[in-house]
């Protein structure tokens, strides 16, 4: 297999939070792309060392130099055919694993597609899902550390039993976590950041079914209809969630009430994450 071209990026993306290790307070993240051709085919592949040598010696911009000016060469125009081969060329470099695994990698994706395959047939795998872990770096406090490792495994639970799909996250000001839906119930997985967020009842660190969303009609006559049925609005909930005030209806959530069994109920006009009808800004 011979390798026509070869192009090499440098990324740099902003995290949308402050990544903590005990290495480094990490803000974004640096990759390495790779876009290998061959006979008309393409393929990606990326490596990621991070930026400064704290995780391991090797760096973003060791490892693009490496690639560029002591790896390429060495692939460009020859020709491959297998990964044995590849690393043949560049076995020449000691060390310099993140740059050796971005070249590998983008040589099997390109193999892949060469032989018509999906990458794990490729690679001799025959299950059609992995087990995979999570990381969650540094929190403080620890409790918030605790939420989130029981909302990965709550996530995972719904899942991988019911096979649920995550179609949204939310990190703002009240409130993180992640939607999933399995096309006809969609479930949402949050994380409070205050008491009066949750609910005072309840508190931020709260765990179970906190509250349960029906879309409605109209607001004006549901809210009639709770009236007459005893529910009161939760507005201490609305104001720390900085909704059901607005007259605009276009956003995620609208109105938080109380049903007669303490059961916290939203309701909405528009839906929610996953819902055909959320149209979160006003049509033109």
């Amino acid at each position: 297999m011979r390798i026509d071209a070869l192009d090499l990026y440098w990324v740099r993306l902003p995290l949308a939070f402050v990544w903590k290790t005990s290495y480094a307070d990490q803000h974004y993240s640096d990759t390495i792309l790779v876009r290998m051709e061959r006979g008309g085919h393409s393929a990606w592949g990326e490596s990621c060392p991070v930026y400064i040598p704290a995780y391991s010696a090797e760096h973003t911009i060791g490892t693009f130099h490496t690639l560029r000016v002591h790896m390429a060469p060495r692939v460009i125009g020859q020709d491959l055919e297998s990964a044995g081969d590849l690393l043949d060329r560049i076995a020449f470099v000691k060390g310099n694993e993140f740059a050796r695994a971005a070249l590998e990698i983008t040589w099997w994706v390109l193999d892949a597609k060469r032989r018509g395959l999906p990458l794990h047939a490729a690679l001799g795998g025959t299950r059609d899902r992995v087990a995979v872990g999570a990381d969650f770096g540094i929190q403080d406090p620890l409790d918030l550390l605790m939420q989130k490792i029981q909302g990965a495994i709550e996530q995972g639970f719904y899942v991988e039993v019911f096979g649920m799909k995550q179609i949204g996250r939310i990190d703002s000001p009240a409130v993180r976590g992640y939607f999933l839906s399995d096309g006809e119930i969609n479930f949402a997985i949050l994380n409070f950041k205050s008491d009066a967020a949750a609910g005072v009842e309840r508190g931020k660190g709260f765990s179970g079914i906190h509250h349960i969303g029906f879309q409605v009609e109209s607001l004006e006559a549901i809210a009639e209809r709770l009236a007459a049925a005893g529910s009161e609005r939760r507005d201490d909930v609305n104001d720390a969630l900085g909704v059901g005030r607005s007259e605009q209806r276009y956003v995620n959530v609208e109105v938080k009430y109380r049903a007669p069994d303490d059961v916290m109920v939203d309701v909405s006009e528009t839906g929610w994450v996953g819902t055909s009808t959320l149209n979160p800004s006003p049509s033109a």
